[in-house]
């Protein structure tokens, strides 16, 4: 069984020879994420930093929630911190390659904002030639040249190739690649 994705003409060009402007996603981070509150925070504080704006972006409390699909949600304040700040705080430094701090701003005695601090994170399940499940990968170079001749042809980059092979979630590299019919 394998899915069968067709591109627009048009659309080729930037889908296979995307080399910038993007922001870098672990998808194997993904399944620690458990709730969408989590994963949204996760996109908004790695598309900050990614973009570069390294130096303690502050963020309305209304605007954060808007971005979260929380906006109705989460009342109190206290609420919010609990169920999705402080948890999505621990689930990203455990799992993700970003982990975060935030202030609190506030006006009187309300929170009307928040600033982040976000830095680099390492989880330790998170290595170059690992899965989640923290089995090492080998794949023969042989199999990655027989791979790039078949999909060349097609405007596929090594790159590309590469990349698809890190974060195929078949199992194994090799399996990935297999289970898309290559």
């Amino acid at each position: 069984m394998y899915i069968k994705l067709t591109f627009h003409p048009d659309l080729k060009p930037f889908l296979l020879q995307l080399k910038r402007d993007f922001t870098k996603l672990d998808i194997r981070s993904y399944k620690f994420l458990h709730t969408s509150t989590s994963i949204r925070l996760y996109h908004v504080l790695k598309t900050i930093f990614m973009v570069g704006i390294k130096h303690h972006p502050q963020l309305s409390l209304a605007e954060l929630k808007e971005m979260l699909g929380v906006s109705d949600k989460y009342n109190p304040y206290n609420n919010f911190k609990q169920r999705v700040l402080d948890e999505a705080q621990r689930r990203l430094a455990e799992n993700t390659d970003i982990k975060f701090a935030y202030e609190e701003v506030k006006e009187r005695k309300k929170v009307v904002g928040l600033v982040f601090h976000i830095a680099e994170n390492q989880p330790s399940w998170l290595t170059e030639n690992r899965t989640v499940d923290g089995e090492a990968e080998v794949v023969p170079q042989t199999f990655f040249e027989e791979m790039f001749l078949k999909v060349e042809k097609w405007g596929v980059s090594r790159e590309v190739l590469t990349l698809f092979n890190r974060y195929s979630n078949g199992g194994s590299r090799a399996s990935g690649l297999r289970l898309h019919g290559f």
